[in-house]
């Protein structure tokens, strides 16, 4: 029996990305904020307020690499007031944060909601990362970032922007979503032993043994709902 493993429909993912003072998570602050709605095509960037003390404590790497300066971003006149905060708040609510390394994005945009008297954590319980997502469709054996991801499916990975990269991760998603997905059979002894090798951690320098194939093929119609 051949079987497609797909999931139960597709993830309504919100795509986000900032673009911050640093890397000390709890410390550095975001400057800009991107997200996309890769379901309904909604999607806005903008700049949360943030004060002296946070741009005193940046690191000016990172405000180099982001163009903060150049692209004035330091202009009181340009940062949100809270509306395009609530804007995003509704679209991730019970959606699923995706992103490129997203954890440090939830960790970054969680104080604003909480201080702006909103759930810090609005979104599905379960957060999709490009460099995991990428790594399974592609049969990488390491996890790949997003650059890499970009040059692998041929997407143009843009300028290093909140708005830049959100676009880049979503078209990533996108096109990893329109790869064949993996057909496995319960038959198949090559099936079998690959499952088997990956499961038990088998080197690939060692025979996969007569039983450990059986304990695979358990595993395969135990997986794709095949009768023993």
């Amino acid at each position: 029996m051949v079987t497609t493993i797909e999931s139960h429909g597709p993830l309504h993912r919100v795509v986000v990305d900032t673009e911050t003072t640093g890397l000390r998570r709890g410390f550095d602050v975001p400057v800009e904020i991107a997200w996309w709605d890769l379901v309904t095509g909604d999607r806005a960037s903008f700049i949360p307020p943030h004060g002296d003390f946070d741009m005193e404590q940046a690191s000016p790497e990172a405000l180099q690499i982001n163009g903060y300066w150049a692209r004035g971003l330091d202009n009181p006149n340009r940062w949100d007031d809270g509306t395009e905060l609530h804007r995003l708040h509704t679209a991730l609510q019970d959606r699923t944060f995706a992103g490129s390394n997203p954890h440090f994005d939830i960790d970054m945009i969680r104080p604003l909601f909480a201080a702006a008297g909103l759930a810090p954590e609005p979104w599905h319980h379960r957060v999709d990362a490009l460099e995991g997502y990428a790594r399974g469709r592609l049969g990488r054996r390491t996890l790949p970032g997003l650059a890499r991801v970009c040059e692998l499916l041929g997407v143009d990975p843009g300028d290093h922007t909140a708005d830049g990269d959100v676009t880049a991760t979503g078209r990533c998603f996108l096109a990893l979503d329109e790869l064949p997905l993996v057909q496995l059979d319960a038959r198949s002894d090559d099936d079998a032993t690959r499952l088997a090798r990956v499961v038990l951690a088998i080197p690939d320098h060692q025979p996969v043994k007569p039983g450990d194939v059986q304990h695979g093929r358990r595993l395969l119609q135990k997986l794709l709902g095949a009768p023993a």
